[in-house]
C-alpha cells in the first residue's frame, strides 16, 4: 500500500520508464506464451501421431498373422473333406507341403482330434496301435460318454509326439473352445493354457485354435445337426513367444507390448510380454493405450506403452527453450526499455548485451530446428508437410528415396502434381478440401492404403497416416508415408499360393468324385452281372430246349444280344473304375498293330484313310492285350464318327523318355514310355468338352449313338496299367489322344494256344458254391448237361463243412463275393490244403480286389467273369482240370 501510494505520488515523468518497461514486459510475455503454446502443441501432435501409427501397425500385424494362421487350419479342414479315411502318410505329406516352421512360425503343428464314443474306445485304441503305435492309449484315463484323442499331429518331431492320445475335452479351457467350434462351425481359439507338448524346458504360454470336421455330406444347418455329425477337430497349438517372434517390426524398441487373454489384466491372464516389460514398471510411460482384438472368437487385450527410447527420440525440448528464451528476452527487453528511458548511456550498453542474447537465443532455436529435421530425415517413413494450399513445405530424405524427387525440386510444388497418379488427382484435391470442417481440423482414424507416383512414372503401393493442424493461414497437413511394396508382393505370393491350394483342392474333389463313381460301379457290378448271368444262362438253356421253334429262337437271340450289351456296359464301367482284373503280358506293340490293322480298316470303311506309323525298334510294354486292343478300336471309332465326310486317321507309336520338366507337364513319373498317339482331322472338341471327356456317360453324340463310356473305359484302363492319357483338341482342327505306357525291360511273351477250344464235358465231380440260388441253378443245369456230377453249397461255410465231411470233388467252382465268415479265397486255400489235386475255378461279376494286386489278376488264378456262356464255362472247366494235372513248370499257360 505504501509503495502504491508512493508511486501515485510520484510525478508521471518519473513513473514513465517503469510503466513502459512493464507494458513491454507484458507484451513480450504474451508473445512468448503464444509461441510456447504453439511449439508445445506441435511437439505433442508429432509424438501422438507417430505413437498412434505404431499402435495401429502392431495391432494390424497380430490380426493379420492370426487370420493367416486360421486360413492354414481351414486348408487342413478342407483337406479332410469330412472324413477320417485320409491316410496317415497323405496327412503328413499335406502338412509338410505347408512348411509350417519356415512359413508360419509359432504353430507347433496341425493335429487331427478324433471324437470317440465310449462304445468304440477299445476298437479305436486297437486300430491306432496297429498303425505302428503299440503304446498308444487315450489319456487321461477314466469313464466318459465321449472321448477325444489326438490321433495324428504333424510334424511328428520335437515335442509333438508327447501330444499323441491326449483327450483335450478333459481340460475345461480347451473344452469350451472345442464346443464353440463344434456348435458354430467356425474357428475357435482357447483361453490361455499350458500345451501338453511342454516338457518343462523354456515353457511358454499357449493356446489352441480349433476347427470342426463334420461327416462328409451330412447336414449341418442346425445346432443339433452339427453336434450329431461332428467326427473330429483340426487343432493348431501355438506357443506365444514363438508366435510373436519377429512380429514386432522395424521399431520393436519403440513400444512395449503385453497381451492378455480376455478382459482381465492380471498376471494370470498374460499371454505374452515383449522384451523389456516387467511386472512392475518403475515409471509411467508418456503414452499408453489398450486395444481389444478378436482371435478366432476369443478376446485379446493389448496393452501398448511407449518406451523411454521412443520418447527421447521425439524432441520435446523446443517449447521449454522457447519459454525460457522468451521470458529472458522479455525481461531483458523490459529492462532495456527502462534503461533507455532512465539513462541513454546505460541503455546503449544494455542494448548491446540484449542483442547478443537474442542472437544466441535465435541460434539455439535454429539448432533445435536442425535437430528436429535430422530426426525426420532419418526416420523409416517419408515425412511430408503441406501448407493450406496443398504445396509442399517439408520433404525428408526418405521421401526423396521413395519418390525420386530431391527436396530442392519438391519444396513449393503442388503435392497432387508431383506424386499423385493423374487419375486420382481430382479425388485427392477433394479429400484435401474436406480436412477442414467448420474451421476445425480432421485427423484420420486409421492407416490408408493408396498408390503414389514415382518420378519415373512407376506406381508405388503406400501406407499413409495424415494429420491436420490449424494455423492462422488455414489447416496445414503433415503425413507419414511408408512404402509397402515388399509387403504387397508378399501378399500377392500368398494369394498365388492360396489359388494353387484351391486348384489342388478342386483337383482332389474331381478325383474323389471319380473315385466315388468307381466305388458305386464296383458295388453295382456284382449284382448286375449276377442278373445278367441268370438271364443269359436261362436263355442258353431255352435255346437248346426249343431249338426247332424258329420264332422263339429269334426272340432268344435278341435277348442274348441284350445280355451281351449289358455285359459290355458293365465291363466298361469296371474298366473306368480301374477294377477290371487285368491279365498283362509283355508285348511288342508293332506286332499287335500289324495283327489289328485289317480289323481297323474294316471298321473304319473306305471313306477314311488309315496310317499306322511305327519305329524300327519299339520298346516292350507290360499290358493286357485284349483291353488295349479294345481301347485303340474305341478311339478309332470315335475318330470315324468325328469325320463323317472322310479324312485321315493316324496311329503313331514311338519311344519317349520323360525328364523332370516333361513329366511335370503330363503329371507323370520320370522314366521311359511307349507312346500311342491317335490323331484325326475331325470336328474337334471345345475346352469345356475336353474337361468332361473322361467322365462316364458324357458324350457329344446324339441319343442312341453312344454310351459315353469309350473314353472313360480308356482312361480307367490306362491309369490301371500305370500309364497316362491326355487329349489335345480344338474345334474344327481335329483331336489328338496321347497314351503313354511304361516301358518293360522283359522279352515279349508269345501267345500260347488254348489247350482245348471244343465244348466238351466230363464225368468229374464239381462242387458249385454260389449264394445266388438262381445263378446257382443255371450253372448246375449247364454243368449237368456237360456230364459232370454236381454238389452245391450256398456259401463258403457250407462248402467247407461238406469238404470236412468227406466230400472229394475234382473241381471247386466258386463265386468270389459271398456272405458268411469264410471268404472264397480262404475256402480255396483250405480246400486245396485238404485235397492237393483239387482244381479251382473262380467266377464273379466283380472281384472286389479279392484276386487282384495292383489291378492285375494274381498268378495261377483261374477266373471266369460273369456273365458267361455255356461254351466259355465248358472250356474254363477243362482248362482248370488240365492245368492242375500239368507239371508246375508248364502251368504258365
Amino acid at each position: 500500500m505504501k509503495t502504491a501510494a508512493k508511486l501515485s505520488a510520484t510525478p508521471l515523468s518519473a513513473r514513465l520508464p517503469i510503466l513502459l518497461a512493464l507494458v513491454i514486459l507484458c507484451l513480450s510475455l504474451s508473445a512468448t506464451f503464444g509461441l510456447w503454446k504453439h511449439e508445445r502443441h506441435q511437439a505433442d501432435h508429432v509424438l501422438n501421431a507417430e505413437f498412434a501409427f505404431e499402435v495401429r501397425q502392431a495391432t494390424r500385424r497380430i490380426e493379420q498373422r492370426m487370420a493367416t494362421y486360421e486360413q492354414v487350419a481351414r486348408g487342413t479342414q478342407a483337406h479332410m473333406m469330412g472324413t477320417l479315411d485320409i491316410g496317415r502318410e497323405d496327412f503328413r505329406l499335406f502338412v509338410d507341403s505347408l512348411r509350417l516352421q519356415e512359413k508360419f512360425p509359432g504353430i507347433q503343428g496341425l493335429a487331427l482330434i478324433e471324437v470317440i464314443p465310449r462304445s468304440t474306445l477299445a476298437a479305436h485304441t486297437l486300430r491306432i496301435k496297429n498303425q505302428g503305435f503299440p503304446d498308444y492309449a487315450v489319456r487321461p484315463t477314466g469313464d466318459r460318454d465321449y472321448y477325444s484323442s489326438i490321433i495324428q499331429i504333424e510334424p511328428f518331431d520335437g515335442l509333438n509326439p508327447r501330444a499323441l492320445g491326449f483327450d483335450m475335452l478333459t481340460d475345461q479351457t480347451r473344452r469350451i473352445a472345442m464346443e464353440r467350434a463344434r456348435d458354430t462351425g467356425q474357428a475357435a481359439a482357447s483361453g490361455k493354457t499350458k500345451l501338453v507338448q511342454e516338457n518343462g524346458s523354456r515353457e511358454q504360454a499357449g493356446l489352441v485354435m480349433y476347427l470342426p470336421v463334420y461327416r462328409r455330406g451330412a447336414p449341418v444347418g442346425t445346432l443339433a445337426e452339427r453336434r450329431t455329425n461332428l467326427i473330429a477337430w483340426i487343432g493348431a497349438p501355438f506357443r506365444m513367444d514363438d508366435l510373436m517372434d519377429g512380429l514386432s517390426g522395424e521399431r520393436s524398441s519403440d513400444i512395449l507390448l503385453t497381451i492378455h487373454d480376455g478382459d482381465n489384466l492380471d498376471s494370470d491372464s498374460i499371454l505374452y510380454r515383449s522384451a523389456g516389460v516387467t511386472s512392475e514398471q518403475s515409471s509411467q510411460p508418456m503414452l499408453a493405450t489398450r486395444q481389444k482384438i478378436s482371435v478366432a472368437g476369443r478376446t485379446w487385450t493389448l496393452d501398448l506403452r511407449s518406451t523411454p527410447g521412443y520418447e527421447a527420440r521425439i524432441d520435446r525440448d523446443t517449447p521449454r527453450i522457447v519459454a525460457i528464451g522468451g521470458v529472458a528476452a522479455s525481461i531483458l527487453l523490459a529492462f532495456l526499455v527502462w534503461t533507455l528511458a532512465s539513462a541513454r548511456k546505460r541503455a546503449q550498453t544494455l542494448a548491446t548485451a540484449i542483442t547478443q542474447k537474442l542472437w544466441e537465443s535465435n541460434a539455439r532455436v535454429k539448432s533445435e530446428r536442425r535437430r528436429m529435421q535430422s530426426i525426420l530425415d532419418n526416420t523409416h517413413d517419408a515425412f511430408v508437410a503441406l501448407d493450406s494450399h496443398g504445396c509442399i513445405t517439408d520433404w525428408n530424405t526418405k521421401a526423396e528415396v521413395i519418390f525420386g524427387w530431391p527436396a530442392s525440386e519438391a519444396l513449393g510444388k503442388d503435392l497432387a502434381d508431383l506424386i499423385i497418379p493423374a487419375a486420382l488427382r481430382g479425388a485427392h484435391r477433394a479429400g484435401f478440401a474436406r480436412f477442414s470442417i467448420d474451421g476445425k481440423p480432421t485427423l484420420t482414424k486409421r492407416v490408408v492404403e493408396v498408390e503414389g507416383l514415382h518420378r519415373s512414372g512407376r506406381l508405388i503401393p503406400l501406407e499413409l497416416a495424415v494429420a491436420g493442424v490449424p494455423e492462422k493461414s488455414g489447416i496445414v497437413v503433415s503425413a507419414f508415408i511408408r512404402d509397402v511394396s515388399e509387403r504387397t508382393e508378399a501378399a500377392r505370393k500368398e494369394a498365388e499360393r492360396t489359388q494353387a491350394l484351391d486348384e489342388a483342392r478342386a483337383a482332389l474333389q474331381h478325383s474323389q468324385r471319380l473315385e466315388a463313381v468307381g466305388k458305386l460301379t464296383g458295388g453295382v457290378a456284382h449284382d448286375f452281372n449276377n442278373v445278367l448271368q441268370i438271364l443269359g444262362g436261362n436263355i442258353q438253356i431255352l435255346e437248346r430246349l426249343y431249338a426247332q421253334d424258329e420264332r422263339l429262337q429269334t426272340r432268344l437271340v435278341s435277348m442274348a444280344r441284350a445280355v451281351a450289351r449289358g455285359a459290355k456296359l458293365s465291363g466298361q464301367l469296371l474298366a473306368f473304375a480301374r477294377r477290371q482284373p487285368l491279365r498283362p503280358v509283355v508285348l511288342d506293340l508293332c506286332h499287335m498293330m500289324n495283327e489289328l490293322e485289317d480289323s481297323l480298316r474294316g471298321a473304319l470303311g473306305a471313306a477314311l484313310q488309315l496310317q499306322i506309323v511305327v519305329p524300327d525298334q519299339l520298346w516292350h510294354v507290360l499290358v493286357d492285350r485284349s483291353q488295349l486292343e479294345n481301347v485303340i478300336q474305341n478311339l478309332a471309332l470315335n475318330s470315324r464318327d468325328a469325320m463323317p465326310n472322310g479324312g485321315k486317321l493316324t496311329i503313331a507309336l514311338s519311344n519317349v523318355a520323360f525328364d523332370a520338366e516333361q513329366a511335370k507337364l503330363r503329371d507323370a513319373a520320370v522314366g521311359n514310355y511307349v507312346s500311342i498317339v491317335v490323331s484325326d482331322e475331325g470336328e474337334g472338341m471345345s475346352e469345356d468338352t475336353i474337361t468332361q471327356a473322361f467322365e462316364p456317360f458324357f458324350t457329344t453324340k446324339r441319343p442312341g449313338e453312344g454310351t459315353g463310356l469309350g473314353l472313360s473305359m480308356a482312361y480307367g484302363f490306362v491309369k490301371q496299367s500305370n500309364g497316362h492319357i491326355h487329349i489335345q483338341s480344338q474345334v474344327g482342327q481335329g483331336t489328338i489322344v496321347e497314351i503313354y505306357l511304361p516301358r518293360s525291360m522283359e522279352g515279349e511273351v508269345q501267345s500260347i494256344a488254348q489247350l482245348d477250344q471244343l465244348v466238351t464235358g466230363g464225368n468229374e465231380t464239381i462242387l458249385v458254391v454260389e449264394d445266388d440260388l438262381d445263378v446257382q441253378k443255371a450253372a448246375v443245369v449247364m454243368l449237368e448237361e456237360l456230364g459232370y456230377r454236381i454238389t452245391t453249397a450256398d456259401n463258403g461255410n457250407n462248402a467247407l463243412d461238406l469238404l470236412k465231411g468227406g466230400l472229394q470233388p475234382d473241381v471247386l467252382f466258386t463265386d468270389v463275393v459271398m456272405p458268411g465268415t469264410v471268404p472264397s479265397t480262404e475256402l480255396a486255400s483250405e480246400a486245396q490244403r485238404m485235397l492237393p489235386d483239387l482244381a479251382v475255378l473262380f467266377t464273379s461279376g466283380y472281384t472286389h480286389n479279392a484276386l487282384v494286386q495292383g489291378g492285375r489278376l494274381n498268378a495261377g488264378v483261374e477266373l471266369l467273369s460273369k456273365p458267361y456262356k455255356r461254351e466259355e464255362l465248358a472250356i474254363k472247366i477243362r482248362q482248370a482240370i488240365v492245368n492242375k494235372k500239368m507239371p508246375a513248370n508248364n502251368s504258365s499257360a
